[in-house]
């Protein structure tokens, strides 16, 4: 799985083209803030970044993101999760 977070890796031009060649089946979401509070904001704009590389909904890289985090920690299925 390769994880990406937005105050690291948006910065690069690269980041784009790279997140496409990984595709969203081996992709986890991540955020670096060390300030709790902004955590939700940053992976809603990883969210929206992976999405628009990729052609997708914000939805369908939420639920496959999701899908891939679950798997590579092995942790089953939970109560479903609204970003608003």
């Amino acid at each position: 799985f390769y994880g990406f977070a937005p105050v690291i890796n948006f910065r690069s031009p690269k980041t784009a083209d790279t997140i496409r060649k990984v595709g969203i089946e081996s992709l986890v979401l991540e955020s670096d803030l060390e300030d709790y509070h902004g955590v939700l904001n940053d992976l809603k704009a990883n969210i929206a970044f992976v999405a628009n590389a990729l052609g997708l909904s914000f939805e369908e890289v939420l639920t496959k993101s999701n899908e891939n985090a679950r798997r590579l920690y092995n942790v089953g299925p939970s109560r479903d999760v609204i970003y608003s």
